[in-house]
């Protein structure tokens, strides 16, 4: 890895997540906003992941971080962290002098997160499932909504900053909201399609597919990391969004996007329910093709009924002021640099 994550006296904070075209980008991106965060406010920060296909790593070196690449699996699922992982992981670690390292990867293991913290690394966890141990973690952060309910096993001195609050959203979003002055009306017809940074042209295809039923619309598909650059412009033009459960819901949410969610993976369902709940979206479910004649039903209705988008718009944006990032980095920058 060029470059060291503690140089200068500043606290180094070195960051482990995967993301490639087949598990997506979510925690690559998260990771990314969090770290340019902390490297405004002076911090060394670099990043370990694996050698996957996709844009994972030239999105983090394009962001200006240094990165060490660890040989892949023949698998692409979010496979769990190996003994050799670990390793490679903890020697980046005492290379750079990092103090802190982040986790974003479902398959980190309580015993590689003990084994990590036996180091005498500050260990910060980004989870958003509560399906493990955490108790090596010294932090953690889950920014969906019903996370502060979920039975994290924690120790009573972990700081915890969870809920959409602490959404870690790219600048571009919390500007776009201060100039965005939505207005909902009953001729609205803009759509946007937008699912994740994995391989999503067909999904995009069979929802375009079933959006023909609806007369007039004016669509748009978000193609993962080649309109990355352009989001928020996309959710700014948009009167409706039809999305993923992940991460892109706390972007939707900061410029008052209202939205259908499909649920594409397992973790997503929650998120999806809680959104609905809470009154910022309508969950469709699990994506089948034959759940397209319902899709075009929740959309013709919902752009006919202005009224109920723009209640919808006022609770997301109550739920996330695109402030995220910062307030987790305070905390997290407090914890590393003791």
């Amino acid at each position: 890895m060029s470059g060291a994550a503690g140089g200068g006296g500043s606290p180094g904070i070195l960051f482990r997540c995967d993301g490639s075209s087949v598990i997506g980008m979510g925690h690559v991106v998260r990771c990314s906003v969090l770290a340019q965060a902390l490297k405004s406010r002076g911090c060394d920060v670099g990043f370990v992941m694996r050698e996957l296909s996709g844009r994972a790593d030239d999105f983090i070196r394009s962001a200006g971080f240094p990165i060490e690449v660890m040989a892949g699996p023949a698998s692409e699922e979010n496979a769990p962290l190996t003994e050799t992982d670990r390793a490679r992981t903890a020697d980046a670690a005492r290379r750079s002098q990092a103090r802190c390292l982040v986790v974003d990867h479902y398959g980190a293991s309580s015993g590689y997160l003990r084994y990590m913290k036996d180091q005498g690394i500050t260990i910060a966890v980004i989870d958003d499932l509560a399906d493990r141990e955490l108790t090596a973690a010294d932090w953690l952060l889950n920014q969906n909504l019903g996370a502060a309910s979920l039975a994290y096993r924690t120790r009573p001195d972990c700081v915890r900053v969870l809920e959409p609050p602490y959404a870690l959203l790219r600048p571009e979003f919390g500007i776009a909201r201060k100039r965005l002055a939505r207005k909902f009306g009953p001729d609205d017809r803009c759509v946007l399609l937008t699912f994740g940074g994995g391989e999503t042209a067909q999904l995009c295809a069979e929802v375009m597919e079933a959006l023909n039923d609806v007369p007039g619309l004016d669509v748009r598909c978000a193609l993962g990391g080649e309109d990355a650059a352009s989001m928020a412009q996309l959710m700014a033009w948009a009167d409706l969004s039809i999305n993923g459960g992940g991460s892109t819901c706390w972007e939707l949410c900061c410029l008052g996007v209202p939205m259908v969610i499909l649920t594409l993976a397992p973790d997503q369902a929650p998120n999806a329910s809680a959104l609905e709940r809470q009154g910022c979206a309508l969950s469709l479910g699990e994506w089948r093709p034959e759940s397209g004649a319902r899709l075009a039903v929740l959309v013709e209705h919902l752009l006919a009924d202005p009224e109920r988008r723009a209640a919808m718009s006022r609770t997301s944006r109550a739920l996330v002021d695109g402030s995220g990032a910062e307030r987790a980095a305070d905390s997290l920058m407090a914890l590393a640099g003791r």
